[in-house]
């Protein structure tokens, strides 16, 4: 079987996945009903078809098998590639997995689980998670960042109070405008003042970086009457400058928050971290 298995994978040669074989596990709930060996074959064949590995018509997919070793679960075993000498597609496969489960406890009565909505938190690399470790940091920079972004996510009515609070938690705010129209802000990245590049430069995460949930359009989404920050005149905190603190020009997009929707406290955080900002530039 071993080799019926390994045969395409010859074919291939240089094209091969660095790692060539593809293994799912799938569970049933403790108190889900026990299903017979054809409903898990079933199981088994809506994963494949879903991800494109296989399909029962195609003689030219991958080579599979699907191996039942205890009553609630499978394992579906795959070389990573096809009979006919392609390479198959697996980017995203988690994301069809996702959906063939949900048919699948459908179809059978099954606990139902969460759906694939794309909104989880991006977990760190592996290089972030060593680096944090390296430096005694209790967690590293993205998951510290998501969870001030959450917390003041949670606490702010709409976009100024957000990014004051931000500000607040001590969190290196960069706005993002657009290059039609550079009043208007397209979106933002945040910062920890400890997490610095070789050259001294802050470690910048996209809010989409940290979760898909917290991009600038789904928060604003979120408040019911979002602000528009803009930075039209010099009569607001600070003039625009001439560049960011990190080299960028405006066109590219770093501006100072406007405070005509800030409270006094929060206007001082605001002027503070700007200070801040413009000595790590000098």
């Amino acid at each position: 079987m071993e080799g019926l298995l390994t045969q395409p994978l010859a074919r291939l040669g240089e094209r091969n996945y660095r790692k060539p074989v593809w293994h799912l596990s799938l569970r049933a709930a403790p108190e889900d009903p026990v299903l017979t060996d054809a409903q898990w074959a079933q199981a088994a064949w809506e994963v494949m078809t879903r991800t494109g590995l296989a399909r029962p018509e195609n003689d030219d997919a991958v080579r599979w098998i699907a191996v039942r070793h205890a009553p609630d679960h499978i394992h579906i075993v795959a070389t990573l590639a096809r009979t006919d000498g392609d390479r198959p597609e697996v980017w995203n496969d988690g994301y069809q997995v996702r959906e063939a489960c949900r048919v699948i406890e459908e179809r059978f009565g099954l606990r139902r689980t969460a759906p694939a909505d794309r909104t989880a938190a991006k977990r760190p690399k592996r290089g972030e998670t060593e680096k944090a470790r390296r430096r005694g940091w209790s967690e590293p920079p993205r998951t510290a960042l998501r969870r001030h972004v959450a917390t003041a996510v949670a606490g702010a009515r709409d976009e100024a109070e957000f990014f004051a609070r931000l500000q607040e938690q001590g969190v290196l705010v960069r706005m993002r405008f657009s290059r039609q129209d550079s009043g208007e802000m397209t979106g933002y990245a945040v910062a920890l003042p400890a997490d610095r590049t070789a050259d001294g430069r802050p470690v910048w995460y996209g809010g989409g970086k940290l979760a898909a949930d917290l991009t600038l359009p789904k928060l604003r989404h979120r408040w019911a009457s979002p602000t528009v920050l803009r930075s039209r005149s010099t009569s607001e905190l600070a003039a625009r400058p001439a560049e960011g603190p990190v080299g960028r020009s405006p066109a590219e997009g770093y501006h100072p928050v406007s405070g005509r929707h800030l409270s006094a406290s929060s206007t001082r955080a605001v002027l503070r971290t700007i200070v801040r900002q413009a000595a790590d530039q000098a």
